[in-house]
């Protein structure tokens, strides 16, 4: 157990309820910003599908801002552990994995964890699952939880392939691409052969600078906004 144990569940439905039942076990249930863990259950409701937003007939849901509110209302200097859970079907909550994979990077001594819950894994058993993956020494920060066993994401090496061939008629627009990786971006692309165009809300900086002078036929500015 990590230390004196103040839980705050966001959320509603059956798996968040068990975990405030299981968290008054083990130590408080608190609703104020002194939660000692704080686990985010509201991607876990009912949501839209992706087919529905399509047709206009819901909006999408942002848990990513919601989590990023309630973060940003703790005061300062407090850092919870946060477990943002999920279903592994679910269309919108990889945004809040988004969020979590930077604060474990930037609060390393808390754990933080995007937790997504396989379709067949019963709300008793995900509730056990989830407290015991909080409670692990695995560090991991995206992990997918089922019936039998647990997922974890990784990456694999692949051989290198060969560079892609470009002519000026390939024509690739780069939306922030006046600046940081995107003005990179841009720059190997206009050296392969290719027609770029940098769009981005700020005046190109050192590097799409450099492309554009080097390539002034073949790579442009665009300052303008994406909505």
């Amino acid at each position: 157990m990590r230390g004196n144990l103040k839980g705050r569940v966001l959320g509603d439905g059956p798996v968040a309820d068990l975990l405030r039942k299981h968290i008054s076990a083990l130590g408080t249930v608190v609703t104020d910003d002194s939660a000692t863990l704080l686990v985010d259950a509201r991607a876990l409701g009912a949501a839209p599908t992706v087919s529905d937003v399509l047709a206009s007939d819901a909006a999408p849901p942002d848990w990513a801002t919601e989590l990023l509110a309630d973060l940003a209302a703790l005061p300062t200097a407090h850092r919870p552990d946060v477990l943002v859970l999920r279903h592994d079907t679910d269309a919108w909550g990889h945004g809040t994995a988004g969020v979590v994979r930077a604060l474990s990077r930037e609060w390393p001594e808390q754990r933080c964890k995007a937790i997504a819950l396989a379709a067949d894994l019963e709300p008793t058993a995900a509730v056990d699952a989830v407290l015991q993956e909080w409670l692990s020494s695995d560090r991991t920060v995206d992990v997918r939880l089922r019936p039998d066993g647990r997922d974890v994401g990784g990456l694999t090496e692949l051989p290198t392939t060969s560079a892609p061939a470009f002519s000026a008629t390939d024509v690739v627009l780069v939306t922030g691409g006046t600046r940081g990786i995107g003005a990179t971006v841009g720059a190997h692309l206009a050296e392969l052969g290719a027609t770029v165009l940098l769009l981005g809300r700020s005046a190109p900086g050192e590097v799409a600078a450099a492309a554009i002078a080097a390539h002034p036929d073949r790579v442009h500015a665009l300052q303008a906004d994406v909505c």
